[in-house]
């Protein structure tokens, strides 16, 4: 077992309260979204740590707490819509990326959080405006009868390959920005995605995903983030993390006071939890991913340090403004086959 697990397994919290509602529900929270919750937490991340982290929160405050479910890139298409009452109060999870967009776009409050010391500065919005508080490192997830491919140039070569959706996913556009440093333009990172689509079996909605579908021997290979992967095998699954050597990306999961948020003085109260070093550990522990505060033993800088291969993706911003363009191309040249 390796430090990381073992620091996992030790921290696993308690999974209980909170209301986890899925992005079909959001029209019935939107009817009563005057009378309750005390705040409504969009989740963009592994739905088991925005619960853990809430199910503190409210044990420590007694507020009452909702969480929704909802893919990055389709968490961000929902709060683009202008609305007379704000559905959402948090966005918590998925890639800082969307983040800096949403940001830009004024969809993002500035709260007055004390301390955020804990957090690097190019994790964290210098305005304020969002805070990384869990990290990943980009990866195939195999399974224990398959070969393993090395690198990216090798995953075309395999059958059975399982990866995130660019439309819904934002472990996806952090794979496809992985390309487009890796290969240098926008056209040579789709002529390889669609070298990949003719080996992939199935798109998921969602990055979490791919790493059980390999475990439950559904796909050979996988790509999503490093912990997804290693979570499976805590959870008894014989699967393999390989780290691309020729580079990979990483993810810094982020949260953020909404701008439509009608509840900014519980947000501020529940981001500054969050970011704190014991919400970062509850979090990350709930879905085997990694803290960002420097002040812990184990954090995502320590672990990209560490690893032997080149790191693509540190320019967060740049990421961000790239973002639709990827997508678009994605689905311009590589979902409707213009190669």
């Amino acid at each position: 077992m390796t430090l990381r697990s073992r620091w996992w397994r030790a921290m696993m919290p308690r999974i209980g309260a909170g209301i986890v509602l899925t992005a079909l529900a959001v029209g019935v929270l939107a009817q009563e979204r005057l009378t309750s919750p005390d705040l409504v937490v969009l989740c963009s991340n592994n739905v088991e740590s925005c619960v853990a982290v809430v199910a503190e929160y409210e044990e420590m405050t007694g507020a009452d707490v909702t969480v929704v479910r909802m893919p990055t890139t389709e968490a961000l298409a929902r709060i683009r819509v202008p609305k007379d009452v704000g559905e959402f109060d948090v966005w918590m999870g998925g890639p800082a990326d969307a983040y800096t967009l949403a940001a830009n776009e004024g969809l993002l409050a500035v709260p007055d959080i004390a301390d955020s010391s804990n957090i690097p500065a190019d994790l964290k919005d210098p305005d304020g405006r969002w805070y990384g508080i869990y990290g990943g490192i980009l990866a195939f997830c195999v399974a224990a009868d398959a070969q393993a491919p090395r690198t990216w140039e090798d995953l075309p070569e395999h059958d059975g390959v399982v990866i995130p959706n660019p439309l819904t996913s934002g472990t996806a556009l952090t794979m496809l920005s992985v390309h487009y440093e890796r290969l240098g333009s926008v056209d040579a990172a789709m002529a390889y995605m669609a070298r990949l689509d003719d080996t992939v079996l199935t798109y998921t909605d969602s990055g979490t995903v791919p790493a059980h579908v390999v475990g439950s021997g559904r796909a050979d290979v996988g790509v999503t983030f490093g912990p997804y992967c290693e979570r499976e095998q805590l959870l008894g699954y014989d699967v393999t993390t390989v780290y691309p050597l020729d580079g990979t990306g990483f993810e810094v999961g982020a949260i953020a006071v909404l701008d439509e948020s009608s509840a900014r003085v519980e947000a501020t109260r529940f981001v500054t939890f969050t970011i704190s070093d014991t919400g970062q550990q509850i979090g990350a522990a709930a879905a085997s991913q990694l803290p960002v505060s420097d002040r812990l033993d184990i954090h995502l800088t320590q672990e990209l340090e560490d690893l032997d291969v080149p790191i693509f993706g540190r320019d967060m911003v740049a990421a961000g403004e790239r973002r639709t363009d990827l997508i678009t191309a994605w689905v311009r040249q590589v979902r409707h086959g213009a190669y």
